[in-house]
């Protein structure tokens, strides 16, 4: 390619160079005779000296030209101005070299990624209060233990079921439900039985209630108080009795129908009743109960 730029611009030299000569004319010396136009010798029209040519295509230093030295054509490459790197990037972002290291997986468009989890769990009473009666979960897990545990008077919370009549224990939420319905199962106070007031009104286990002559209450904030006749049957085996802080009442003749009874206590903190040496007074002061045990002691 330097090649032929360089022959062209010696041939356009040369040509210029041509233009630039033009015919002598010569005077005869006669006169009235016409001038005849006489050509310099040299080569005829039409067919220019070739040496002077030929001496620029050997010496071109001698008509100031340099030439370079010859490399080979780089392919065309974009102008960084028209290339838009931005574009190009996300391209092969998204269609990876075939053979590449790029996982197939990679190469699945985004759906979102998991489904979304939705679990609405509403919960029955059952006869119960509720502190909560519904929630939602965006997982299939439910840890039971750190729901708050309803109440209801005279009954302990027994856990609980996937079925009103509480036959079924919930054992967890299964994959793909969308609704789960929760109920409270209730049961006795162990060796007692109450009422929905959350009165006694009877026992189960005489032997478990008269443990060692003596009669402790429920403890439990669903248990308030005492029924008359609650502890039929037991009267000459009683001795003691101990009233915890959630018992408020007690059933006049009930205390009075323990021939034996001795001594009466009464836990601190009870708002109803308060003890003093045994004896049983209303938190007004009032005396309530004296133990019929120290009249009869000594009685044939």
């Amino acid at each position: 390619m330097t090649g032929t730029l360089l022959a062209a611009s010696l041939g356009c030299l040369y040509i210029a160079s041509l233009r630039q000569s033009e015919p002598e004319t010569v005077s005869s010396g006669l006169e009235y005779v016409e001038d005849t136009v006489i050509q310099i010798p040299g080569p005829g029209p039409g067919l220019p000296d070739a040496k002077p040519f030929r001496r620029l295509l050997d010496h071109p230093e001698e008509a100031g030209i340099v030439i370079l030295p010859w490399k080979e054509p780089v392919a065309d490459i974009p102008s960084t101005d028209n290339l838009n790197v931005e574009r190009v990037d996300t391209a092969d972002s998204r269609c990876p070299v075939s053979g590449s290291a790029e996982k197939e997986e990679d190469k699945l468009p985004d759906t979102g990624g998991e489904p979304i989890i939705s679990v609405c769990v509403t919960f029955h009473g059952n006869g119960g209060t509720l502190s909560v009666a519904e929630m939602t979960l965006d997982e299939y897990y439910l840890d039971i233990s750190t729901v708050a545990e309803p109440r209801r008077l005279g009954k302990v919370f027994d856990g609980w079921y996937t079925d009103p009549s509480c036959t079924v224990p919930f054992t967890g939420i299964e994959s793909g439900q969308a609704e789960v319905h929760l109920y409270a199962g209730w049961k006795e106070f162990p060796t007692y039985i109450c009422d929905d007031r959350g009165y006694i009104t009877g026992y189960t286990d005489a032997d478990a209630v008269a443990d060692d002559a003596t009669i402790i209450l429920p403890t439990s904030p669903d248990c308030l108080g005492v029924e008359a006749g609650a502890f039929a049957g037991l009267e000459d085996l009683i001795f003691d009795f101990y009233i915890p802080p959630n018992i408020v009442y007690i059933a006049p003749g009930v205390l009075e129908s323990f021939p034996n009874l001795m001594y009466i206590e009464v836990a601190d903190g009870n708002p109803a009743y308060y003890s003093d040496g045994g004896i049983l007074y209303k938190a007004d002061g009032t005396l309530y109960v004296f133990p019929a045990g120290r009249d009869n002691w000594g009685s044939d």
